[in-house]
């Protein structure tokens, strides 16, 4: 199995032009299995993580970076409290969100994919034809996410499709393709990989809180990661 390569920028403009990839929360509606948030370790510690802060959002927004994402590593963007404030903050940056969750009502993604428009880009993690993602993406409703994914096509928002390879989907991708097509939306087949949770929690807690304090002088209690896959 290969794993994804950890990339660490020096600190000069390849930094900055970098995206820099946050989490931004510690909840998540759904229970994907392989999520370490399922793990024993997260059980145990999981009431030491924290929602992040606006304040602390905003000194990243205030830095020189130029590329923010909000990813679901440990946790939903979309299930932040304050996600549409985070997204109106992010305005004048290039922002990729990440998501999978399906509890959000539409008039909610209307009021989401209005924030900043076409300055933002959307990755919905839909595994398989949107009546299937479900078996691997627990709780989830694929056919809702589906078509707020239409949705914000119809908005003029740039939306892609993120679809892991798993046995039970393997043999509906040139369908999920075709209905991607269709839509106007970006397709993106992955493999299933996760780091082995040894060294993702040391590297989250030795190495990239002490890079986010070096180069904007803040401590973000919640965990972060700037990777490349």
């Amino acid at each position: 199995m290969i794993k994804p390569k950890i990339y660490i920028p020096t600190f000069d403009t390849e930094y900055y032009n970098t995206p820099i990839n946050l989490d931004i929360g510690s909840r998540c509606p759904l229970q994907c299995p392989g999520c370490w948030r399922q793990t024993e370790w997260y059980n145990i510690h999981r009431y030491s993580f924290n929602d992040m802060s606006v304040e602390d959002l905003q000194k990243f927004v205030d830095s020189k970076l130029t590329h923010i994402e909000f990813s679901g590593q440990q946790s939903d963007p979309m299930a932040h409290p304050n996600i549409l404030e985070f997204i109106s903050i992010c305005c004048n940056k290039k922002l990729t969100i990440h998501t999978a969750a399906s509890h959000r009502k539409k008039d909610f993604y209307e009021e989401a994919f209005n924030r900043c428009g076409m300055r933002t880009s959307w990755i919905f993690g839909l595994d398989g034809l949107p009546e299937e993602s479900h078996k691997h993406r627990i709780n989830q409703n694929g056919v809702h996410l589906y078509k707020m994914m239409k949705l914000g096509v119809s908005m003029g928002i740039d939306i892609k499709w993120q679809y892991i390879v798993f046995k039970y989907n393997q043999d509906h991708i040139e369908q999920a393709q075709k209905m991607s097509e269709d839509e106007g939306i970006e397709f993106k087949l992955a493999l299933s990989d996760r780091w082995n949770t040894n060294e993702m929690i040391k590297f989250n807690q030795n190495v990239y809180p002490n890079i986010i304090h070096k180069v904007l002088g803040i401590q973000h209690k919640g965990i972060c990661f700037l990777v490349v896959l």
